[in-house]
């Protein structure tokens, strides 16, 4: 495999690339013919970039049919527009990548957050001249770092949606269905639009066109139902007078004797700001959303053989029961296909089956706490479950045997996992202690942070740490001597000029930030690009230092680190969970 990475100026580029197999770095600068023989060697190969999907793919290519890297970089940056428009030429050099970019965070964020030295470069990429031997000795220097720092992003591994696991599942993809390797440059939704063969298709004018099933069963509940089939109700946000923003369509309706809010986005309803004790059962409806578009005929008009998907899912289930990791490929096609039906320049997009999809998992988990709440107090319910407390044998037999019921009547497979906790600040941040020990961990405030968001951890390890263990957050951060947990990573996004120590202007936009004992430490702000108005950087101490050296063997520098800044927070947080 190649890592590699453009930086591109107004008079100069430059191209930096390291071969895996051999185990070595080159450089390729303003060398046309250079970069024709590089593409020569290695076009069969996946090239690795950061953001290279929307950007370095293009300057490769662009470069080669004797575009200037510079004016497609004003393009794509300045301009907004996507680099595939640019011109039809490029598609004369076809490349094989596979883009490690994370989720709405830059080069610069990851290498903070996994301990790295965060290195920005000292030359303006907006420079109106050549650049001289010293800054293009520092460009090569900065490239080169972005290349190995792509490397570290590329090689993280053991959690969810890592780059690794990524990776690997577009990999098998492409064997398991036969996939070209240029297949790697495509999102998990392209591809799960070429499994099912989907087409662009002229919709109709029925996005509202709300049908429900009879065999979903509503009892006392019916007029939810009834909600859903009011042409009246038929709107997403709606301008109302007096109000800043627009008004989202939405039912409050007592379910259980709890306040359920439905929509056109799913159900949810939890308990807040509380700790549930007891025996709990999450009763979970499996692959809810693929089983109700085979079993009602709703998979998005734009796949010509709807019985592809249903082929789909009968072949994931029986993988997945065998133990197959050939399962996940699957899986990605199958879970993929709802969203797209809700974007419209995707092949699959079909609004009137994804609101009926929408519509009926939200009916259909009605349907099941209707039986459901004789036996017990129903705690929380989202999209595809529900949480039920019982105080007894019999309950509990109860809940199993309306599952059976309901999940035989639907033709849904339903799973029950057993609790004794669960900790609730919201729908969105909570802790679940399973009957076996495992923890569940939702929301930002208590998830298990991956080595790419490592950012205020030693928060969300102290609140787990309270209340699971029941040990003082105070406990916790005081004997963590760990300099890595305490790190925040302070952005100043592209909103902004640059960013502030006090009244100094610093040379990088991302930095590592710690809270500092000392009260001359000045706090960290963002300059506005077109007001120059300075504002805090949010979340962020009053006073702070900044240490963006590698810091992965950096001990903690005592005289400095405000521990109880770390500690106010984190009881802070802890509050916001009980009442």
């Amino acid at each position: 495999m190649i890592i590699a990475d453009f930086e591109t100026f107004k008079f100069d580029w430059l191209f930096y690339f390291l071969d895996t197999d051999k185990q070595q770095g080159y450089f390729i600068i303003n060398d046309k013919e250079k970069l024709q023989k590089f593409y020569d060697q290695y076009k069969n190969e996946i090239m690795i970039f950061y953001n290279g999907s929307h950007f370095d793919k293009y300057i490769l290519q662009g470069i080669l049919a004797g575009f200037s890297a510079y004016d497609i970089t004003q393009w794509i940056i300045r301009d907004g527009k996507q680099g595939w428009a640019y011109s039809k030429l490029l598609n004369k050099f076809p490349i094989t990548i596979f883009d490690v970019m994370q989720p709405n965070k830059s080069l610069k964020q990851c290498e903070a957050s996994l301990g790295m030295k965060i290195v920005e470069s000292s030359v303006p990429f907006d420079i109106q001249r050549k650049l001289t031997k010293q800054e293009l000795k520092q460009t090569l220097q900065y490239c080169k770092f972005d290349v190995f720092a792509t490397m570290e992003v590329f090689l993280q591994d053991g959690f969810y949606l890592s780059p690794q696991d990524e990776f690997q599942s577009s990999i098998s993809i492409i064997k398991e269905f036969n996939f070209p390797q240029w297949f790697m440059g495509k999102t998990k939704a392209q591809m799960g639009c070429a499994i099912l063969n989907a087409n662009k298709r002229t919709l109709d004018d029925d996005e509202f066109d709300i049908s429900t099933p009879d065999n979903i069963i509503l009892g006392k509940y019916e007029p939810i139902r009834e909600w859903f089939l009011n042409p009246e109700n038929h709107w997403y946000y709606k301008d109302v007078e007096g109000r800043k923003t627009d008004k989202k369509n939405e039912l409050i309706y007592d379910v259980a004797g709890e306040p359920h809010t439905f929509g056109f986005g799913g159900v949810h309803f939890s308990k807040s700001r509380e700790i549930i004790d007891g025996e709990l059962l999450m009763c979970d409806f499996g692959s809810l959303y693929p089983n109700i578009m085979v079993n009602y005929n709703l998979v998005s008009r734009g796949v010509p053989n709807p019985n592809k998907y249903k082929e789909l899912l009968e072949t994931r289930l029986k993988l997945k029961a065998k133990g197959d990791s050939r399962e996940k490929s699957y899986k990605i096609a199958l879970n993929g296909s709802y969203g797209q039906m809700k974007y419209e320049n995707s092949p699959l997009y079909d609004p009137r089956n994804a609101n009926n999809v929408c519509i009926h998992g939200q009916l259909i988990l009605v349907d099941l706490i209707d039986k459901l709440e004789q036996f017990g107090e129903i705690c929380s319910s989202n999209t595809d479950g529900v949480l039920i407390r019982v105080h007894s044998k019999e309950d509990k037999l109860g809940v199993e045997k309306a599952c059976r019921e309901v999940s035989e009547r639907l033709n849904i497979p339903i799973d029950i996992d057993e609790y004794t906790r669960f900790i609730v600040k919201d729908v969105n941040n909570y802790l679940a202690i399973r009957k076996n020990g495992k923890i569940d961990a939702k929301g930002s405030y208590v998830k298990y942070k991956s080595p790419l968001e490592y950012n205020y951890n030693i928060i969300n390890h102290a609140i787990r740490e309270y209340f699971i263990n029941n040990i003082p957050v105070a406990e916790t951060v005081m004997k963590c001597n760990d300099l890595r947990e305490f790190q925040i990573i302070a952005k100043a996004g592209g909103k902004y000029k640059y960013a502030m120590l006090g009244d100094k202007v610093l040379p990088e936009k991302v930095n590592r930030v710690f809270a500092s004992k000392n009260p001359n430490d000045k706090g960290i702000f963002k300059v506005h690009n077109e007001t120059n108005t300075k504002a805090k950087i949010e979340m962020t101490p009053e006073h702070c230092f900044i240490i963006n050296d590698d810091i992965m063997d950096m001990k903690i520098p005592n005289q400095h680190l405000d521990k109880n800044w770390y500690i106010e927070l984190g009881e802070r947080r802890v509050k916001e969970f009980v009442k």
